[in-house]
């Protein structure tokens, strides 16, 4: 069980959001839920899904190439992560935010 949770590597903020979501929808399709209905923790569920799928989809990783210099020492791989949106990222966060629309209107 400990590997499993060694292998999860939450190291953003949406990774939360994604396992978070999955946990949410889930427990509304297996189990009733008694703070909010069903139907409004599944809503949840899936708009924090989509909303960290969109988010993980848009970072990108801009990599560089520094040569080697007398001043800052040998050469090296530099690699930092970038928001860069895409077509597939926003889709994903515009029906997040769509389910975040429909759990607060069903609140």
């Amino acid at each position: 069980m400990s590997n499993f949770l060694e292998n999860l590597k939450i190291d953003r903020w949406y990774k939360v959001f994604i396992y978070l979501g999955t946990f949410l929808f889930i427990i509304s399709l297996f189990s009733t839920t008694h703070w909010l209905t069903n139907k409004q923790t599944g809503l949840l569920g899936l708009a924090l899904f989509f909303i960290g799928l969109g988010e993980w989809k848009n970072e990108k990783v801009a990599v560089m190439f520094k040569p080697s210099n007398a001043y800052t020492g040998p050469a090296g791989f530099l690699q930092w992560p970038i928001r860069k949106m895409d077509l597939i990222g926003i889709i994903m966060l515009l029906v997040g935010i769509v389910f975040l629309i429909m759990f607060i209107i069903s609140l």
